[in-house]
């Protein structure tokens, strides 16, 4: 049976699109100007450079003769092949006991998790990065011309299975557009580490469009076709099973054979992911124990928890055009975020209502976006990363409803309503995309100067070891040991933090080798601990600040309680927990072996007003420092942040 393609419809009778439609004239020369502008618009840029996880999955490819000296057990002298393509992800894992030695190091604080997982495996995208950093290592530009190649794939992708199911012209090139150029999707080229969302997309994309295929023709290379991209999307990233949602979708909606068929159609599939996960579980790959992501096959019944929370954000955050909306506001409002929320996922269905009433290709896109988003709301930030599964089937509703409000025949305020969501979703992402590939303007990463102060202190003494009071952002401390090393930098031998910096913190010195610190306001350890000022007023309900709160759930659980009285070890240091506060820890001791002489090491505090590290002698036995927190720091909400003593 030949395969049957929808007929396109002619575009709206729109007297601005006909005129752009004429300009570029016949089908293929439309195709060529999108190709051109994926290409302008996503050109790399020398404003990107490696970052966090690149660092990570650097030192896994390539080895590191000191990180594996210092105990970072699974950062290999000399890795094969073998090791890197299932080791590029590793970040801890309770199976393989690497977590212990990061703490003993330091780069794990001491109030981090002690028994958890944060091992991914994705072997066909680490071997993307093996060919990065064999070939290209230290080369971003070159790096970013490697990822464009799998983004191009992506495109691909999404121009086959628009075009097969679209049966507008305006609709399939809006639809298309919103995909490509969508901030929260194209972002992800900007994070090296992140190659594996448009990897694993791409590679679902034509599982679903050669899936379709196959139950139209019957054509068994169609099958196997399918069979082998789903393989490789789940072997990218994990987010690669959102792929199943869309082929659920589709025998549900599409399948000529019926729902009951077609469903029996996708078992093979189905079995595909069961094989997958056991043998991922069996080895003991995936995430537990930490706050930021959760993974449903080893928790379902607090996974509903998460979707009921998350699953509205992800439809909101696409609708709106802004990314990880649970990220940067506060605690407080999250319940509100989350009834807001599901508020706009209602509107979003009521908008789209007449699209999904009468076009069967928008009900399985709309369908198959909600089935992948149960998936993504592993991860509790709603990201962007596995959020691109969503983005095919919402954006092709998106533009398919966007095309009927442009129709000429349309009321007037609909027609607005239609140019206002163009501009959101298509004008004003491209016009960034432009920005930030060109360079227009200044754009520059900041430099906390964490290791510049030190520099030569620790160059001339490698035994000594960096002592940080407060740590402004932990999850970012976890990177630095790799970064350091990569850049060729001497490390200390261990990085001591003594508090986490998103509150006011005093330290007082008790004795030579003890030390009290109090936070008036409470510690934040986790990104569900309270946020307030040093004297308990609330914080911004949105701030950047919040995003470090949330982003230390990659080291920490908010399953982890303290009580008086409890001790904790950290690197080569005692923490006993001395008094808490409506279940908030309020006072630490921090006690160093009787043997180290403190001030032979390099003490170090982060200022927020000056958003950097600075050097500082430790206090004298008797002498209490204050530093203050990102609130109590900030002259927009405080009269003063004059030191204090106790």
């Amino acid at each position: 049976m030949s395969i049957q393609y929808v007929e396109q419809a002619s575009t709206p009778n729109n007297p601005i699109l006909q005129r752009v439609g004429n300009l570029l004239g016949s089908h293929k020369k439309k195709v060529l100007a999108f190709i051109l502008l994926v290409f302008l618009s996503h050109m790399p840029s020398s404003i990107l450079q490696f970052s966090s996880d690149d660092f990570l999955q650097r030192s896994a490819i390539l080895g590191s003769s000191t990180l594996s000296q210092l105990g970072f057990t699974h950062i290999s002298d000399a890795p094969n092949l073998a090791h890197s393509l299932t080791h590029a992800f590793h970040f801890f894992n309770a199976k393989y006991e690497t977590l212990l030695p990061q703490r003993q190091y330091g780069n794990l604080p001491w109030w981090s998790v002690e028994e958890a997982t944060m091992h991914p495996f994705r072997p066909v995208a680490a071997l993307s990065h093996w060919i990065d950093f064999q070939f290209w290592p230290d080369n971003a530009i070159a790096t970013q011309w490697h990822s464009l190649i799998y983004f191009y794939l992506f495109v691909a992708g999404g121009f086959l299975l628009y075009k097969r199911f679209s049966d507008s012209n305006l609709g399939f090139w809006l639809a298309l557009s919103f995909l490509v150029f969508d901030l929260s999707v194209s972002q992800n080229l900007g994070w090296f580490a992140a190659r594996n969302a448009y990897m694993s997309c791409g590679f679902g994309l034509f599982a679903v469009y050669f899936y379709a295929h196959w139950r139209d023709s019957q054509h068994l290379h169609f099958f196997f076709a399918s069979l082998a991209s789903f393989c490789l999307a789940l072997l990218s990233a994990e987010a690669g099973v959102a792929t199943a949602g869309y082929l659920g979708a589709y025998a549900l909606v599409y399948d000529k054979a019926g729902p009951r068929r077609g469903l029996l159609a996708t078992l093979p599939f189905a079995l595909t992911v069961l094989i997958w996960r056991a043998g991922y579980s069996n080895m003991g790959f995936g995430a537990s124990g930490i706050g930021l992501y959760m993974d449903p096959g080893r928790d379902p019944i607090a996974f509903i928890g998460r979707i009921i929370d998350v699953f509205p954000v992800i439809f909101t955050s696409l609708f709106v055009a802004r990314d990880a909306l649970i990220s940067g506001i506060d605690l407080e409002y999250r319940p509100l975020l989350r009834i807001v929320a599901w508020c706009t996922f209602g509107l979003v269905v009521f908008c789209f209502r007449r699209i999904l009433t009468t076009h069967k290709a928008a009900r399985f896109m709309f369908l198959g976006a909600c089935f992948a988003a149960i998936p993504h709301a592993s991860l509790l930030s709603a990201g962007s990363r596995s959020g691109v599964f969503v983005a095919i089937g919402f954006f092709y509703v998106l533009g398919t409803w966007v095309a009927s409000l442009l129709a000429q025949n349309e009321h007037r305020l609909r027609r607005a309503l239609g140019y206002l969501l163009l501009t959101i979703h298509l004008i004003l992402p491209f016009i960034a995309l432009v920005v930030i590939s060109y360079g227009i303007l200044p754009i520059s990463y900041g430099n906390n100067l964490l290791y510049d102060e030190a520099r030569v202190q620790i160059e001339e003494n490698p035994d000594s070891r960096l002592i940080i009071v407060n740590s402004h952002a932990p999850s970012m401390l976890y990177y630095h040991p790799y970064q350091w090393d990569i850049e060729s930098k001497t490390l200390p031998s261990k990085i001591q933090a003594l508090a986490p910096g998103l509150s006011s913190v005093y330290l007082t010195r008790t004795s030579e080798t003890s030390f009290v610190l109090r936070s008036p306001s409470g510690f934040v350890f986790n990104q569900d601990s309270e946020m307030l000022t040093e004297t308990g007023d609330a914080v911004p309900a949105i701030h950047r600040v919040h995003s470090y709160r949330m982003v230390a759930g990659l080291i920490t659980s908010p399953a982890k309680t303290f009580a008086v009285g409890d001790t904790l070890q950290g690197a080569g240091f005692t923490t006993t927990i001395l008094e808490t506060q409506s279940n908030t820890v309020t006072r630490i001791q921090i006690s160093f072996p009787a043997d180290q002489e403190l001030r032979d090491d390099i003490w170090e505090a982060y200022n927020w007003a000056d958003k950097r590290y600075y050097k500082m002698e430790p206090p004298v036995i008797g002498q209490t420092l204050y530093f203050p927190g990102p609130f109590d720091a900030d002259p927009a909400l405080v009269k003063s942040t004059e030191a204090k003593n106790d």
